[in-house]
């Protein structure tokens, strides 16, 4: 696929134009990953960029998405505490005002209520990125140090 039809491709899954620099970081990202210009590869980061906007490709969007679904499982809800319990042993700390914030959308954070998994993939993708970005800004800061 050339580059040009491909970003007319993923500008249409996406439903909006984007700049020469956002494609530019995009096809960047995504030959650092080794993930190829395919249809079906731009539709699910579309997909995924529809779901959560800020989120950068090269912070880990998709090492994210396999550590997401790894942690959900083939469960249809799970309950707050456990989701919390998982997000823990995975090595993510999420600070209750930000855990407040990405649930927002969800009516809230009950440890005691269910929610269903496909609601829940957004908010432990968010998590996987928050960790990486943590780890960054440690580096950065020990780099700063010395």
């Amino acid at each position: 696929m050339k580059h040009i039809e491909a970003r007319l491709f993923y500008e249409s899954a996406l439903g909006k134009r984007i700049s020469d620099v956002q494609w530019w970081r995009l096809r960047t990202a995504l030959n650092k990953q080794g993930i190829a210009l395919t249809q079906s590869n731009l539709k699910w980061i579309a997909e995924m960029k529809k779901v959560l906007p800020h989120a950068s490709l090269e912070s880990g969007l998709l090492i994210a998405f396999s550590n997401a679904e790894k942690l959900l499982g083939d469960t249809k809800e799970v309950q707050g505490e456990f989701f919390l319990q998982q997000l823990q042993k995975a090595g993510i700390y999420i600070h209750p005002s930000t855990l407040s914030r990405w649930f927002k959308p969800l009516g809230g954070f009950r440890k005691k209520r269910f929610y269903p998994t496909e609601k829940l993939h957004s908010i432990s993708i968010s998590a996987y990125i928050h960790k990486v970005k943590l780890a960054q800004n440690q580096a950065s800061k020990q780099i700063q140090k010395v």
